[in-house]
């Protein structure tokens, strides 16, 4: 595997609006069936919200897609049969929350929780529409976990806490992100990307 495949995006919620945050992480790792480079590879989620975060995702993703995504006639195929045969496999070490339907060369939005620490989906950057959630208790566990793995192309703050924020920012290293939001800094002509 190389250095590349292993730059895994990550979003990290700290925060107090959960409906906000679910709204943007749902459009940010859903955005062409999750096929673009900094979609989020993994949600890292306070434990004590982690069920009202999830229930959250799902009801956007139903926002989004209506209650078939697979029959959206605006929802994404998977590039190629290789790509979607490697997703596939993915599915496996944890637990399928929502979603993990394959058809017709799609797969369906997917949540995962109860994942192994060596699951096949948290080694390498996921291009596809499966969101691992991740538990943490506290704000030091979700930033050594980040700090521990090559440096993210992209990371996603949620808190609205000056203090949690500068905190993140100025401890992990990334390669570009936003607070409170997904995708949209690739939206500015004066910010460089990668």
């Amino acid at each position: 595997m190389t250095e590349r495949e292993k730059m895994l995006s990550g979003a990290l919620y700290a925060s107090e609006d959960p409906e906000l945050a679910a709204a943007r992480i749902a459009w940010g790792k859903f955005l062409n069936a999750g096929q673009t480079c900094v979609a989020p590879d993994y949600l890292l989620v306070e434990r004590s919200v982690q069920e009202k975060l999830t229930g959250l995702l799902q009801q956007e993703i139903t926002h989004f897609l209506g209650q078939t995504p697979l029959d959206h006639p605006d929802y994404p195929r998977i590039i190629n049969e290789k790509h979607l045969h490697r997703l596939e496999c993915l599915l496996t070490g944890g637990r399928i929350v929502c979603g993990g339907t394959v058809q017709n060369g799609r797969i369906a939005p997917t949540l995962m929780d109860n994942l192994d620490s060596d699951a096949p989906i948290m080694q390498e950057e996921i291009f596809g529409p499966i969101l691992p959630i991740l538990p943490f208790d506290t704000l030091e566990e979700a930033m050594d976990y980040v700090s521990r793995r090559p440096k993210p192309l992209a990371l996603y703050l949620f808190s609205r806490d000056k203090g949690v924020q500068k905190k993140v920012l100025t401890r992990l290293s990334f390669g570009g992100g936003c607070l409170n939001d997904t995708i949209v800094h690739l939206t500015s002509p004066h910010l460089p990307f990668g």
